[in-house]
């Protein structure tokens, strides 16, 4: 994930002339506020994230590319890598692994994730709206480590591709650099769900750099995924920078 974060950094730094006229590129880094709620559980029954395992709000960084083209057929593409990470200390409610109920715990939760995403944009002028595919490729982690020594550490991964339907509608008001923008990606299947869902203000300069802001609603209901049950959701407001070449 860390090897994706520096793909989309190099990427920015492509020369404005080189993408002038034939590529339309934005890149940005965003800081999201992030607040996990739900459950999750491992071979057992599931434990609170909030009041079992005591994981709260964490700032976190993430950044994306954009590449938009005029050739006929061929999907504009986007890339971007969402750091979720979220750690504390609780009192297990059920077993989890080889940990026992009751035990102190200290716990890391890891959901990173890494879109691909390909679309197409019926519409391209003030209103803009674009309909396609995200791969989301999903990056967790569970490792609880007990405060007492009475167990040993339980650390389970799970990760691996979820194909999502992305939309995104834009209005941009002419003439003054603002826009408005929501986006949304989900997939309902077998019980399972995932969606992520954002909206928010935009603003750019003349000289293509931009500012944006708003809230980021995620979901996810996974069911023996490699052996973790997970049923959370992690909102919060988030900021970000950007430039468009």
């Amino acid at each position: 994930m860390n090897r994706l974060l520096a793909l989309l950094v190099t990427m920015a730094a492509i020369p404005a002339s080189a993408s002038a006229h034939l590529v339309d590129v934005t890149a940005g880094l965003w800081l999201w506020g992030e607040q996990p709620t739900g459950d999750i559980s491992y071979v057992g029954t599931s434990n609170n994230i909030q009041d079992n395992l005591g994981l709260g709000r964490s700032v976190k960084l993430g950044g994306w590319i954009s590449l938009e083209h005029p050739v006929p057929l061929l999907p504009n593409i986007k890339f971007s890598y969402t750091q979720v990470s979220n750690n504390g200390d609780g009192r297990l409610v059920a077993d989890f692994g080889g940990i026992q109920v009751g035990t102190p715990v200290h716990s890391q939760i890891n959901l990173n994730q890494a879109d691909i995403v390909l679309y197409y944009s019926p519409l391209n002028n003030i209103v803009k709206w674009d309909l396609g595919l995200d791969v989301k490729v999903v990056d967790g982690n569970a490792k609880l480590t007990t405060l007492n020594g009475a167990f040993s550490p339980v650390n389970r991964s799970f990760s691996g591709p979820v194909p999502l339907i992305y939309t995104n509608v834009g209005v941009t008001l002419p003439f003054t650099g603002l826009s408005a923008n929501a986006q949304g990606a989900a997939i309902a299947y077998a019980g399972n769900h995932l969606w992520d869902i954002k909206g928010g203000l935009s603003y750019e300069s003349r000289f293509g750099i931009g500012i944006s802001g708003g809230y980021r609603y995620e979901e996810l209901k996974l069911k023996n995924f490699n052996q973790v049950n997970v049923n959370a959701s992690v909102r919060g407001p988030y900021g970000a920078v950007f430039y468009h070449f």
